[in-house]
């Protein structure tokens, strides 16, 4: 699964750092449990942009659920978002399974910039990008679990 891996790679540069985050526990954790797919993970959410050129600045928030990591860049903005009611210690000490979280329409509105073009959806766990959601999509709204990245066109 990955859970603290994930976290790891995706809390540092979400948060507004140069970079993924980095472990040292190549051999005991991630060999062991082959976690490499959450490298490429990580790099599907951010492939094409260049921060750099986006010069982003971080922002966070937090609703009653979620911690939202905010990279507000030129002509994209990326968005991480994260279920507070999971991690490491209620997934793996505690034994609860994640839960869907849905966003709504008004959510989506609360989350994304109010001037778009358009908002691809990239789902880590299940390493799948959705399709564009222009402005007039929102309302069908997105289920997921443990995070999920929003890739906002301005």
């Amino acid at each position: 699964m990955g859970l603290l891996l994930h976290d790891i790679l995706f809390a540092p540069f979400f948060a507004g750092s140069a970079g993924a985050g980095m472990i040292w526990h190549w051999i005991p954790y991630v060999h062991a449990n082959n976690l490499w797919f959450q490298y490429g993970r990580f790099s599907n959410a951010i492939d094409g942009i260049d921060p750099i050129k986006e010069g982003f600045e971080p922002v966070f928030n937090e609703t009653e659920r979620l911690r939202i990591y905010t990279l507000k860049g030129k002509s994209t903005t990326l968005i991480w978002l994260r279920d507070k009611r999971n991690d490491w210690e209620t997934e793996l000490d505690e034994g609860i399974p994640p839960e869907i979280v849905t966003l709504s329409k008004e959510d989506m509105i609360d989350i994304i910039p109010s001037s778009y073009s358009s908002v691809e959806i990239y789902d880590p766990w299940v390493n799948k990008w959705s399709e564009d959601y222009s402005p007039e999509r929102l309302s069908e709204g997105v289920n997921f679990y443990r995070s999920l990245v929003l890739k906002v066109a301005l």
